[in-house]
């Protein structure tokens, strides 16, 4: 079990409204997040810290989405851990959402994403968050 104070959230988005967006609805869970505007970003926070729930859009700068979730998963194996990835994008075509599947990305949401939802794909991966 993850105590909540323990639950680390990693957002990934390049649009500010994406991310405030985000962060208001997590703040309303009683949860805070690093925030990363691009894939670099992204991967140097990853490298730094441990993240229970990564929540991203797919299309970023300067990082591909699938190339984040690629090096997220092999810093899982490097760490022991499993890291619970959420893809938060405008992009509903089941070729991405294929592809995501085949790069273990947990859960394919497309916009908008309401709280609700947010708070039951969490309580799907997490106990006591």
């Amino acid at each position: 079990h993850i105590q909540q104070n323990d639950f680390k959230v990693l957002t990934i988005d390049s649009c500010g409204v994406s991310q405030m967006a985000m962060d208001y609805q997590l703040k309303k869970l009683g949860m805070l997040s690093a925030k990363a505007n691009d894939g670099m970003e992204a991967i140097h926070l990853l490298k730094q810290h441990k993240y229970n729930l990564v929540l991203m859009e797919l299309v970023l700068p300067k990082y591909d989405g699938i190339d984040i979730v690629k090096e997220i998963k092999k810093m899982d194996r490097c760490r022991d851990q499993k890291t619970v990835i959420f893809v938060i994008t405008a992009y509903s075509d089941k070729e991405r959402q294929n592809l995501c599947r085949v790069y273990g990305i947990n859960e394919y949401i497309v916009k908008p994403l309401f709280i609700s939802n947010l708070k039951e794909l969490i309580n799907k991966y997490f106990v006591n968050v």
